[in-house]
């Protein structure tokens, strides 16, 4: 007690101006270990840091005109520096450095780069078998890629295929609507499938009331504690604080688990992703029931919010490309023409549309992700360079960039399917095309995603021609508040049958 008294006597004897003093110095410590790490690296070329925020924006921009930007400005340099806060990345420019980080040196950069390196660590995995690194994740690889190729796929196209159905009804229903909102009925799309494809439920996300699935899917992510984490990591990483809200993820691990136990129990075998993951644990003690609903939690990310944001900027393009929306309705026709009413959609039909492929593509070009990332996980040097890339640092892959460089693509902003025709689409460099990532860290669940949006483009072009609607033009700017493309795309939708 006579401590406390004594410390608090002579606080109360410092005086105004020693506290302004002692405060002035303090904030002057503080900026200086902000500001201190961009002495760093200063021979290598970048973009003037700001002094907190780096070379990130906080809303000024969209992420996709950030790194565009950025990508710009490093002209014709092979790698630069970009700083995530105060934390600096390697940029890269150059293909063949893309090729070798990304392919090549691949075991050099094993795991994703996203996030702060000492946040990760202290929450743990997040998103399941995408949050896991090292040897563990090759290992998990290995056993989960088949499960998501092709020819399992095939077996899933029925449901797709119900789901695209029930899309075809919601969008007759609102026909006469003043507009309707293709990232909106999109968004309803995947959430649609994500239940029957992932976990084997049969869900209606048209209805007027919200299933408790729709409920916790839609706010599995929190934005305010995503901004949390990117610009307080530290406090973050002590408070354990995970992007995801917590009342989802309890919902969906709850989920999780009673419908693996209710399959064991009844030796149910089911082909869905769940149903695939299943299988694995049998052989792999490291899928739990925990990296189960977490994996399936990242698909629902991934296939779920940023699909349908994806498929918007398409939809978007095609509704001031009318020649293309018509050239794609006449491939689907042809596929209808020869099968009767009422019979199931194949995915040899789907196969059969190269021309729905190329629009896919294109769209894919156009409403990128903005980048990806590796971490370095033991040293590398840069070819024809002398820095060496430190373990932890992370690397930067502009998407962004590289999908809209005048020296890769002609009349780069133009929506142009052609680009991915039989006999110029093998002229594309793997780096500089790279929607879902290329190498051992690509996107597990591409080519589910790719299924599931062309159904979606049949099921609306097949019924439906589109649109635009109000004073919109096709070249509008990214919204600053979404990771990909446009808050909303309103548009008019007139019946073809």
């Amino acid at each position: 007690m006579f401590v406390l008294t004594a410390v608090w006597t002579s606080l109360c004897s410092i005086s105004a101006l020693q506290w302004l003093t002692i405060l002035g110095l303090f904030g002057l410590f503080i900026w200086w270990r902000i500001t201190a790490p961009f002495k760093q690296y200063s021979e290598i070329p970048q973009v003037p840091p700001h002094w907190f925020l780096g070379n990130e924006s906080f809303g000024s921009e969209s992420m996709f005109k950030n790194y565009d930007s950025h990508y710009k400005a490093m002209a014709d340099h092979r790698f630069g520096i970009y700083w995530e806060l105060n934390r600096p990345a390697i940029f890269l420019k150059d293909l063949d450095l893309i090729k070798k980080v990304q392919v090549t040196d691949a075991d050099h950069f094993t795991d994703l780069g996203f996030g702060d390196p000492w946040y990760n660590k202290q929450v743990g995995n997040v998103f399941g078998i995408a949050s896991m690194s090292g040897e563990p994740w090759k290992k998990m690889k290995k056993m989960v890629t088949a499960p998501f190729s092709v020819p399992r796929l095939k077996k899933t196209v029925p449901a797709m295929s119900e789901c695209g159905q029930k899309l075809r009804k919601y969008l007759k229903a609102h026909e006469n609507d003043e507009y309707v909102d293709a990232a909106d009925f999109s968004r309803k799309f995947y959430l649609n499938t994500i239940a029957s494809v992932v976990f084997g439920m049969d869900i209606d996300c048209y209805g007027e009331v919200e299933s408790e699935f729709e409920k916790k899917g839609k706010g599995l992510l929190s934005l305010e504690k995503f901004l949390l984490i990117k610009f307080m990591p530290t406090i973050s990483g002590i408070f354990k604080i995970k992007m995801v809200n917590n009342d989802s993820e309890k919902f969906f691990l709850h989920l999780c688990k009673k419908i693996v136990e209710q399959r064991e129990n009844s030796k149910q075998e089911v082909k869905d992703v769940l149903g695939n993951l299943i299988s694995v644990g049998r052989e792999n003690p490291d899928m739990t029931y925990d990296m189960m609903h977490k994996t399936c939690m990242q698909f629902f990310t991934d296939g779920y919010e940023s699909a349908a944001q994806v498929i918007s900027v398409l939809i978007h393009h095609l509704l001031f490309n009318q020649e293309i929306q018509e050239k794609v309705q006449e491939e689907i026709d042809a596929v209808y023409e020869n099968k009767s009413d009422g019979e199931e959609l194949l995915e040899e039909d789907i196969n059969s549309m190269p021309y729905l492929d190329q629009v896919l593509s294109e769209g894919y070009r156009l409403g990128m992700v903005p980048m990806t990332t590796r971490k370095c996980n033991k040293p590398w040097k840069i070819p024809g360079d002398n820095l060496v890339i430190p373990e932890g640092m992370h690397v930067i892959i502009p998407t962004a960039g590289l999908h809209l460089d005048p020296k890769y693509w002609t009349d780069p902003s133009k929506f142009d399917p052609d680009r991915f025709s039989q006999e110029n689409k093998g002229k594309i460099d793997s780096a500089v095309y790279q929607p879902f990532g290329i190498g051992p860290r690509a996107c597990l669940g591409q080519n589910l995603i790719k299924m599931e949006s062309k159904i979606l483009l049949i099921e609306l072009l097949r019924n439906f021609s589109i649109k635009p609607f109000g004073p919109v033009t096709e070249d509008r700017a990214w919204d600053k508040d979404v990771f990909i493309g446009f808050k909303s795309v309103k548009m008019n939708i007139v019946s073809r049958v």
